[in-house]
């Protein structure tokens, strides 16, 4: 739900989300903001994305990483056809546990958002990896047993390493 544009994880005490959808018709929403970071997959639709007063066009398999309050959302019209996107939510928190006590990936993705690029091109294979995850961590975001969420928390760790992690390098 937003609400004036803060925008909260469908849970409050959910420590990750993820969602993957396609709609064959998408009403642009507006921009928000919200206190997790954002692992955004646009994989084809989307137009044009805003980020604090700056604008890009959007490419398929573009992975975006938005920080926490920083407003962002789609621009450029109302509607869009054949919207297709993946994402996965993580609180600050969540991100540190991540990292296994050998990265700090807070640490790690804000260094690499201060230079203002929150977008990064991912190769088509790995963009298509990361789908089955999301659906994966989709279905495990509301079993509140700790044992059946480390499968959730070992792919998450896999996707960020093999994937996220070497993209904002480049």
């Amino acid at each position: 739900e937003t609400i004036n544009g803060y925008n909260a994880m469908g849970r409050e005490d959910a420590e990750y989300e993820a969602c993957y959808a396609i709609a064959e018709h998408h009403t642009v929403g507006g921009l928000h903001c919200h206190d997790f970071y954002e692992f955004y997959i646009h994989y084809q639709g989307g137009k044009v994305y805003y980020v604090d007063g700056s604008v890009f066009p959007l490419q398929n398999n573009q992975l975006i990483i938005m920080p926490p309050f920083r407003m962002h959302g789609l621009v450029g019209g109302s509607s869009l056809q054949n919207y297709e996107r993946g994402f996965l939510y993580l609180r600050p928190e969540t991100l540190r546990k991540l990292g296994f006590g050998q990265i700090d990936l807070q640490r790690y993705f804000d260094s690499r958002l201060q230079s203002g690029k929150f977008y990064y091109e991912l190769p088509q294979p790995d963009a298509l990896a990361c789908k089955p995850v999301i659906h994966f961590v989709f279905n495990l975001v509301d079993d509140d047993h700790t044992v059946s969420r480390y499968p959730a928390f070992n792919l998450q760790k896999e996707v960020l390493g093999d994937v996220f992690l070497r993209k904002p390098a480049d």
